[in-house]
């Protein structure tokens, strides 16, 4: 029976082969680390897919999900997005991953204060951390916003 997690699978396979054959048109020294990115994705996601076939689990395809958490989600990444375009990558990001890490924490309701600041703490240090090693390891330069 096909589950979330086969479909998941599948779908960052798909992804990962669309990346895949995009990145051909760059030079050869850009393109090597997101090709072998989409082909450890895919090899990866292949494994994952037989390991939940064996298992035969007997559960519906989308039998627990919470519909209005997935469209929540799925409109504020297509917020974050127009977000990173206007006001740039550190303040969108920093939004971002702060709100929904807060809005996915089982704590906020009995601990709302701390929940908060440990959610602005962790998305400051992926954010920075993104931040530095694409800006200083890579080189390669993050939207910075039409705002700022």
């Amino acid at each position: 029976m096909v589950n979330r997690n086969i479909v998941f699978s599948i779908i960052i396979i798909l992804i990962a082969l669309g990346a895949f054959y995009n990145v051909g048109n760059l030079e050869m020294d850009s393109s090597i680390f997101p090709q072998v990115t989409a082909v450890i994705l895919v090899i990866l996601n292949l494994l994952h897919i037989f390991k939940h076939i064996r298992k035969d689990k007997k559960k519906a395809l989308l039998n627990d999900v919470n519909f209005s958490g997935l469209i929540t989600m799925a409109l504020g990444i297509v917020i974050y997005v127009i977000a990173i375009k206007l006001i740039g990558f550190l303040v969108a990001s920093l939004i971002f991953l702060s709100l929904f890490m807060w809005l996915l924490n089982e704590n906020r309701k009995k601990q709302p204060l701390k929940a908060f600041i440990q959610c602005i703490f962790v998305a400051s240090l992926i954010t920075f951390g993104f931040y530095g090693i694409f800006q200083h390891l890579f080189l390669i330069p993050l939207p910075q916003g039409v705002w700022f």
